[in-house]
């Protein structure tokens, strides 16, 4: 048999496809994409260069997760329009929440990163942090160490419900009150997308911040230390930022914070 040039062997249309010789034979014996010929005597399978765009359709459809027998019901022109629709959507669907969660690990990436650079500082330090968008949840100043853990958890489906993008950021918001400061609200940092509910969101100013790092056994002591600092340079005090750090993740209780005030 003399092979047309618009005719492409299997081992050819699975080199231009990235689909295995047995995937293509697999989809033959379904009657899913049958080749275009078969030589009766070799028993050669070969494609048509206008299949290659049928066969760009069923490994689009099957990397969505269709499954080969569904995608038969819908090889007729009209069907196949309705379907292609609705994979489309259901396909931006899932490349908006792999972006969601992309963006998700690399601001773990970026709050690990940073959080083990503060911790090797020892004394005052300065910051420049940008803005921070976060949700919050006010509080008495009341809460045992137990119900602040169950406030923390509060913020995971209050994310999900509002389409946000966690920052993995978290603290509290210290306001000076009765000669002390006390807890007013806790936090976690958060960025949106077009599906986003953004009146849920509040704003912490940027800017530069002094800031100090501590662990849970000196934190009176640093926390009194960048005090004396902010005094000696004469800035004014009205809130201070509690970061939690990610320099322990696996070990939470033993983490880091660092306090930081935001220089007006």
């Amino acid at each position: 048999m003399t092979k047309d040039h618009q005719l492409l062997s299997i081992g050819e249309t699975s080199r231009i496809m990235g689909l295995t010789v047995k995937v293509l034979r697999f989809y033959d014996r379904l009657s899913l994409v049958k080749p275009y010929t078969v030589d009766p005597v070799t028993k050669y399978r070969y494609y048509s260069t206008d299949q290659l765009l049928v066969l760009e359709v069923v490994k689009a459809a099957r990397s969505l997760g269709v499954s080969p027998n569904d995608l038969k019901r819908v090889f007729d022109t009209e069907v196949l329009l309705e379907f292609l629709e609705r994979e489309k959507v259901q396909g931006l669907e899932k490349l908006a929440d792999l972006r969601r969660k992309i963006s998700s690990m690399s601001s773990v990436q970026r709050q690990i990163t940073c959080a083990l650079s503060s911790v090797e500082q020892r004394g005052i330090y300065r910051r420049e942090i940008p803005t921070r968008q976060v949700i919050t949840i006010s509080l008495t100043g009341q809460e045992s160490s137990k119900e602040l853990i169950a406030v923390y958890s509060a913020f995971y489906p209050m994310i999900e419900k509002y389409q946000l993008v966690n920052q993995h950021e978290t603290g509290i918001l210290l306001r000076y009150h009765q000669d002390r400061y006390q807890p007013a609200y806790l936090f976690n940092s958060a960025t949106c997308n077009e599906e986003s509910i953004t009146a849920k969101l509040y704003v912490i100013e940027g800017g530069v911040f002094s800031c100090v790092c501590c662990r849970p056994e000196n934190v009176e002591e640093q926390l009194q230390k960048l005090e004396r600092h902010l005094a000696e340079n004469g800035v004014l005090v009205g809130e201070i930022i509690q970061m939690d750090l990610l320099d322990d993740l696996f070990s939470p209780s033993t983490g880091s914070v660092e306090f930081q005030v935001r220089h007006h």
